[in-house]
């Protein structure tokens, strides 16, 4: 499958640097005046210093101009590491995924048996891939969630969709969550907060709503972008399996996670146009949330503008005040 056959998969071309320079691929030699062996001759290894080698290997460390090497003295080669996979140049790979969480009241008909008793509220907390989006276990292998201290095992791992933990509370905090990236990505963990929302919040309206469904829902649409992948990961997040869960059970107008089932040509990894009812996360949103913000900023703006004004007008008023004499004089230290 080529490049131009995946246009909805979210993936950027990044700009190719003006102008590369060659990595050199030997050893400096130390200006510490003591004899280098020459390790591409084969033969290094019989006329090294040994009081050299004695004292670094008294110091647990291979000699320095053999280190990352494998020498072979008798067939005279050299023996690097095995390299890794190579990485697509210049491209980029995003993908859009939920941090989230639920919360609710509880009382006798929905307390866990066990709970503490100044515990008033029920959660959980997760991790998920956007609605109708591609499987999410494609890049994301498990996730780890730091909870407040207070929390017995207050670290936990979640090794398998759907990822997320429930729990009891009595107040907010901020969640650490720490994503672990398939095995193919060869990229270090990241992490990401989450505040637990446990009170009904937004306006009037939402907070009424919220509490007649006993339900605060908080979620954020966060994105994860993958600069110049492996070309094992980069297949992975090109190809049709990720897309597998979606044909599950279409035959009921819906695949196994309850989603609407879309047909293959309208498939896509980036947000969609426009909002549901059980997805508010699309282009739509993001443009009214852009448009909010440019309002709010040139609000701003104006503001400061009314604020310089209002100080000039003062100075004015201070400076004549000063010249009539009728500004107070301080009062003079005893």
């Amino acid at each position: 499958m080529s490049e131009q056959d995946l246009p909805d998969t979210h993936l950027h071309q990044l700009p190719d640097p003006a102008g590369t320079s060659a990595t050199s691929a030997g050893h400096s030699r130390r200006s510490s005046g003591r004899y280098q062996p020459d390790i591409s001759s084969g033969l290094a290894g019989e006329e090294f210093d040994a009081e050299e080698r004695g004292r670094e290997a008294a110091a647990g460390d291979a000699p320095r101009a053999t280190r990352g090497l494998k020498l072979n003295l008798h067939e005279g080669r050299v023996k690097t590491a095995p390299q890794g996979p190579k990485r697509v140049k210049y491209i980029s790979v995003g993908r859009a995924f939920i941090l989230g969480s639920q919360a609710w009241a509880l009382d006798e008909s929905n307390k866990p048996e066990g709970t503490p008793a100044d515990h008033t509220k029920g959660w959980k907390v997760y991790v998920k891939g956007i609605e109708n989006g591609p499987d999410i276990t494609t890049w994301l292998k498990k996730v780890q969630f730091k909870l407040h201290h207070t929390y017995a095992n207050n670290t936990r791992t979640v090794e398998s969709p759907p990822f997320e933990i429930h729990e009891t509370g009595w107040g907010g905090f901020q969640v650490e969550i720490r994503l672990f990236f398939a095995s193919e990505a060869n990229e270090k963990p990241q992490w990401r907060t989450h505040l637990l929302q446990l009170e009904p919040y937004g306006s009037d309206a939402e907070i009424e709503a919220q509490k007649a469904k006993n339900l605060v829902v908080s979620e954020i649409c966060e994105m994860v972008d993958f600069n110049e992948p492996v070309e094992p990961f980069y297949a992975k997040l090109t190809s049709e399996a990720q897309w597998a869960y979606m044909d599950k059970g279409k035959a009921k107008g819906k695949n196994r996670q309850g989603q609407a089932w879309v047909p293959k040509e309208e498939r896509t990894a980036q947000l969609p146009e426009r909002s549901t009812p059980t997805n508010q996360f699309s282009k739509e949103t993001e443009a009214a949330m852009l448009d909010m913000l440019r309002k709010a900023t040139d609000k701003v703006f104006v503001m400061i503008e009314e604020e310089k004004k209002a100080a000039t007008e003062r100075a004015k008023e201070i400076k004549s005040l000063q010249e009539s004499g009728d500004w107070p004089q301080p009062a003079r230290k005893r």
